[in-house]
């Protein structure tokens, strides 16, 4: 019986530390695709930039 709630008790931790992980990880999915999208418009910019410099030239 003490086995069992042992093993019970250890299951569980490991049901919450994965969910916790996996929170972790859609977190920094979701910090790396907004990194990506910012530097996309920052490339973006550039790019309407140095064609408005060019223009002038």
């Amino acid at each position: 019986s003490s086995l069992k709630q042992k093993l019970a008790a250890l299951e569980k931790k490991i049901l919450i530390g994965g969910k916790y992980l996996l929170e972790k990880a859609e977190k920094q999915e979701k910090l790396l695709e907004a990194a990506r999208m910012e530097l996309e418009e920052r490339r973006s910019q550039e790019s309407i930039l140095s064609r408005q410099i060019l223009e002038k030239e």
